[in-house]
């Protein structure tokens, strides 16, 4: 029997913590690499905004990114945000993040 490691382990009580606590969801898989991203929709799924976190260093420092989703540009994202955190910074830097990209996916956005 193997045991399956991921560089986010060292962050994920952090962020499951949060994520619970707000009622988002978190995808740690994206085909078939290790991801730690949230997706956020507007009421109807037609904007949409996504949060997702770099994969950290070994202390746990890790970056942070907040986009929206922008179809009409070349790169298919819009404004954007950075933060980068320690672990003991993390949750306070995805609260400043939230309602930012909550906002971006309009009014009723959901993950």
């Amino acid at each position: 029997m193997t045991s399956e490691f991921s560089a986010y382990d060292i962050i994920d009580p952090l962020l499951m913590s949060w994520a619970n606590r707000h009622g988002i969801r978190v995808a740690t898989k994206y085909r078939d690499d290790d991801v730690r991203s949230i997706w956020v929709y507007d009421k109807n799924g037609n904007r949409r905004a996504q949060l997702w976190l770099d994969l950290p260093d070994v202390n746990g420092n890790v970056t942070i990114v907040a986009s929206v989703l922008d179809p009409k540009s070349a790169t298919k994202w819009g404004a954007r945000e950075e933060r980068h955190a320690s672990p003991e910074m993390l949750q306070a830097a995805l609260e400043e993040l939230r309602p930012m990209v909550f906002g971006w996916a309009g009014e009723g956005a959901y993950t």
